[in-house]
Order: C-alpha cells, then structure tokens, then sequence
C-alpha cells in the first residue's frame, strides 16, 4: 500500500466511516435477527388467551394493540436483548478480521509492553477470568460506595416496605425472584458485552492505534454518550445524567487502557448495571428491572441532585463525586504505568524488532 493511500485509511473521515459501518452492519444484523423474536412473540401472545381492558380476545384486537402487548411480552423483551447483542458482536468480529486485524492491533488486548525508547516487548497478556473479576469487583465496590453515600443524605434513600411497614424478605425462600434474577444476569451481561465490545474494543482500539491514546479515549467516551442519549430523564436537572453517563464512558475507557484488555470494561459496567437495577432495585440510567430487593428513592422537589430522580442514582451528585474518584485513579494507574515503562499496549499484535 502506497503512503498516500495509508495515510487516507488513516485519516478521521475514514476512522468515523470505519465506525458507522460497523454501527450500520450491527444494526442489519439485528433487525435480520428480530424477525424470528417477533414472529414468536406474537405466537405466544395470540396462543396465552390474554385479554385487553375492553375485553377482547386477541383475535379482535387492532394493530396498535397488538403492537403494545409484543412489545412488552418477554419473549421480544429477552430476545429483542439477545438480537442486539448478537448482532454488535458479528458486525465487529467481521469488519475487524475482515480489515483491521491486517494492521496488528487486538479487540481483546495485546501482546506487547512499551518501553521509555518506543520498543515493544512480547508479555503474556492478563487472564481473561482476573480482569473480568477484577472489573466486577470494582463496579461492585462502586455501587456500594454510592448507596452507603446515599444513605447517609436525609432522605435520599429507604427500604422500600409493605402496608404494615415491614421490609419484605423478597430474595429469601423465594425461588421466583431468584430465577427472574439469573435471566436479568444472562441479559445484563449481554447488554456489557455488546457495548463494551463496540465501543471500548472496537470504536477505542481503532481510534488509539490510528490517532493515538487520548483520541481513543476522547472518540469512547464521545461515542458512548451518544449511545444512551435516548435514554429517559438523560437531560434531566441541569443535564447531570449526561455529565455522569461521560464520566462513566470515561471510567470504562480508562480501564480498557489501564488493564490491557476488555474484560475489565465489561465487568464493571455488568457490576454498575446489575447491582443498581437487579439487586438493589433503583432506576438504572433511566430504566427499571426486576430486583431482588427495592429501594426507595423520595421524588420530593429539590432532591433530584441527591437522587438522580427518575433516571436513578446515576444522575445524581454523590455518584458524580463517586465515578470522579474512580476516573482518577483509573487514570492514574495508567499514568504510572507509562512512567514505569512496563505500560501495556492492548492494540499491538506484534512486537517490534
């Protein structure tokens, strides 16, 4: 290849363009996946007998009817999860083996060390298993950190209880919640999977080898906010939910670099996700789930900045100073890293001579 064509596959526009290909095939591959969930969601719902306010049966119902009844049956809703997911992966592995593995750099983390003099050294990578726990004890560390912040606020946060003011043993002896939560677990981590692999393996690792370090964190953390700006209530009490969202782009961006690899990303975003939403019960970026336990957070005026409101603790100021501190150790981790010489390189297939 020529200089000249080198230095145009290198270039931003086609960095950006190689993206939205990836985002465009990933989005095919999912639609092309959802035909089968929908046809079966709509053979459950017509085979269950269900029944709408009117009384009619699903033989008389009208097409927005039917529409609202799939689209909140579990079948599309696990499946819808697993088509996604599927197709982010696919649409990575293939553009990434298909053009980009040519160029020596890694979705899952490198061989190489850098040394002060540029030099790369062939160095056993971490273990999948050590940085994925490490990554989910880290994203756990931080969730309690928050709800033990949150605590403490004059009433920011309560158990929630029942009409005789008792706190309900919902998890205990009860085999329903502890099935629903494994399926919760087996879809999180779905969701952790499919957009670290797409934003912090792929859109990062392509952006740091081409343009260098920090255009891979800024193009994450950029690429990952847009990601959830649908999300409900991201714009909400003085747009801190998109602030923090960022931080936590920021945070998994830096663990990428910092470990070498993805796993440690994907379970800390597992942990931070799962923790809130499945185990303690609070809204998660705007969204709820089924919980093992449920706590409360009061919607009094003025509270959104302690309770991050409707979008859930992720939008509030003591998950700010929370996700801060861990930016900056992740960060300085790295910074230590470098100056030790022994930083590793987690895109650099080969190690130079």
């Amino acid at each position: 290849m020529s200089r000249k064509a080198r230095t145009k596959s290198r270039s931003w526009a086609g960095s950006i363009g190689k993206i939205a290909l990836v985002f465009l095939l990933a989005g095919a591959l999912t639609v092309v996946l959802m035909v089968p969930v929908v046809l079966l969601a709509v053979y459950n719902v017509a085979n269950e007998g269900l029944v709408d306010s009117a009384g009619r049966t699903f033989a008389d119902w009208d097409a927005e009817t039917v529409i609202s009844v799939v689209w909140n049956h579990r079948v599309f809703y696990y499946g819808s999860t697993v088509a996604q997911a599927i197709g982010f992966v696919a649409a990575v592995w293939l553009v990434h083996a298909r053009s980009d593995r040519r160029d020596g750099w890694r979705l899952s983390g490198g061989e190489g060390r850098e040394s002060r003099s540029g030099r790369l050294h062939r160095a056993k990578p971490p273990g999948a298993a050590a940085t994925l726990a490490a990554g989910l004890m880290s994203g756990t560390v931080l969730v309690a950190a928050l709800a033990a912040a949150m605590w403490l606020l004059p009433g920011a946060m309560t158990m929630a209880t029942d009409v005789d003011g008792e706190i309900p043993s919902r998890p205990f002896g009860n085999a329903a919640a502890w099935t629903t939560a494994a399926a919760q677990l087996a879809l999180f981590v779905l969701v952790s999977l499919n957009e670290v692999v797409f934003v912090q393996g792929y859109a990062q690792g392509l952006l740091r080898h081409r343009h260098g370090r920090t255009a891979g964190l800024a193009g994450a953390v950029l690429l990952f906010t847009l990601l959830h700006g649908l999300n409900p209530g991201l714009l909400a009490h003085a747009a801190l939910p998109l602030a923090n969202t960022a931080l936590l782009a920021l945070l998994l961006a830096a663990a990428r670099e910092a470990s070498g690899g993805i796993w440690q990303p994907v379970g800390l975003h597992l942990a931070w996700s799962y923790v809130q939403g499945c185990v303690l019960g609070v809204p998660v970026a705007g969204f709820t789930a089924p919980s093992l336990l449920r706590l409360e957070l009061p919607a009094a005026p003025g509270l959104e900045l302690w309770t991050g409101g409707a979008f859930g603790p992720q939008g509030s100021l003591p998950a700010t100073a929370v996700l801060l501190a861990a930016c900056w150790w992740q960060l300085r981790r790295l910074r230590r890293k470098r100056a030790a010489a022994v930083y590793p390189n987690p895109y650099q297939e080969h190690a130079t001579r």
